[in-house]
């Protein structure tokens, strides 16, 4: 046999395997860019997890600091009261006036309860809004420090 698609066709042929070469690497190819792709995207998913859980952390050490600072007012406030009225109640036949001295610490302790009942309020709004948020993570760590 002899002809010019003869040749074709053993020309063809001879160059089967290296056609199969390049379909091969260019398979493995494929197979690496996909895979690349994945990594990609999980490194990329990775670092915005990481941002996300900063960010909360941070909002949730300001959260606890915020609440730590009003408790600590309020408690402040509170220590001055309750000496005095433990001063009262010890002295009580002693005083002059007892009377307007009773009086007067009614006043201190009915607008520390009041503050302390706004404070409440505010730490109770502050636990609202962190109440839908994960169940996992520096939010719900705030949540159970809070709690506590």
């Amino acid at each position: 046999r002899v002809g010019p698609l003869f040749e074709t066709k053993s020309d063809l042929a001879k160059m089967k395997p290296r056609v199969l070469k390049v379909q091969q690497g260019f398979s493995d190819l494929k197979k690496k860019v996909t895979q690349a792709e994945m990594k990609l995207n999980a490194a990329m998913e990775d670092e915005k997890k990481r941002r996300l859980e900063a960010a909360d952390r941070k909002a949730a050490a300001d959260l606890v600091e915020d609440v730590v600072k009003m408790a600590g007012v309020e408690e402040e406030k509170l220590s001055k009261v309750y000496p005095q009225g433990e001063q009262l109640l010890q002295n009580l036949g002693d005083d002059e006036n007892p009377l307007a001295a009773i009086e007067s610490l009614q006043k201190d302790l009915a607008s520390s309860q009041e503050s302390l009942s706004l404070t409440t309020g505010k730490i109770r709004e502050k636990m609202e809004s962190i109440k839908g948020q994960t169940c996992k993570g520096p939010m719900s760590e705030a949540r159970n420090s809070l709690v506590k």
